[in-house]
């Protein structure tokens, strides 16, 4: 699998990464394969930030998939995301690392159980510093990946007229309001069509959002901003921010 991933091939002049990766997307494997031969230091520099111990590219099984993982984001990576393909690829790096963690870590586990050599405290001591470990990584990951996301976001609002500060401000004071705002947000992100000239004009799509909602002009206008930065949130890969705009909504139809 290795060979085939890394095979030498000519590759094409310097540009952005994120063009090599739309080119391998189209069906360059000349490009693909440049690519996953000359960020295998990466590759390797973020598995070894999950295992906490480095990595070698020529021997440890966490390199094989951790680049297995950054084909996988060459694959599925999309502009449209918001973030770089270097972020998005750093991002399924860690998950499917620590998924190969945890099921090396439930193999051992069941092992041992067979084995009369493993007293019973070893195996609770090696399960609970594994799982320790993980959990460890995983909140430091967390607010690492909340930071990046929060910073990502403000990007984002910026570009539609809104800034981040305003937020609370613009926000609808009352619940039932605010809870409205979500939903006419969740349309806008659910349909096709809005969704495409929302992203282009960078405004809403005032006209045609107006025939899909029970809301009057005047109440979209006056939650334009809340309604762009929630959209954005349900469109962009926005997965922490994501689940406070999820919860509001389940709350929302528990209460119908």
């Amino acid at each position: 699998m290795l060979k085939r991933l890394l095979g030498k091939r000519a590759a094409p002049a310097n540009a952005p990464i994120e063009a090599l990766v739309a080119r391998a997307q189209a069906g360059d494997d000349e490009v693909r394969n440049r690519l996953l031969r000359e960020y295998q230091s990466f590759v390797a520099r973020v598995a070894s930030r999950v295992c906490g111990r480095y990595i070698h590219p020529g021997h440890d099984d966490e390199f094989s998939i951790a680049l297995l993982a950054f084909d996988e984001a060459i694959q599925h990576y999309s502009p449209s995301q918001g973030r770089s393909f270097l972020s998005f690829a750093d991002l399924v790096i860690r998950r499917r690392v620590i998924d190969y963690i945890r099921q090396e870590a439930r193999q051992k586990n069941a092992l041992s159980l067979d084995d009369p050599n493993v007293m019973d405290e070893e195996r609770e001591v090696s399960g609970l510093a594994v799982q320790a470990s993980l959990d460890l990584y995983g909140k430091e990951r967390a607010n690492k990946d909340l930071q990046e996301e929060i910073a990502l976001f403000q990007a984002r609002l910026a570009a539609f007229g809104v800034s981040l500060a305003e937020l609370p401000e613009v926000s609808p004071s009352h619940r039932d309001a605010r809870e409205h705002a979500i939903s006419v947000a969740k349309t806008l992100a659910d349909d096709p069509e809005l969704r495409r000239v929302f992203l282009e004009t960078k405004k809403l799509p005032m006209k045609r959002l107006l025939q899909k909602v029970a809301c009057s002009r005047k109440t979209l206008e006056r939650n334009r901003k809340y309604i762009v930065a929630i959209a954005l949130i349900l469109i962009e890969d926005f997965e922490q921010l994501r689940a406070y705009v999820r919860e509001v909504l389940d709350e929302r139809r528990d209460g119908e």
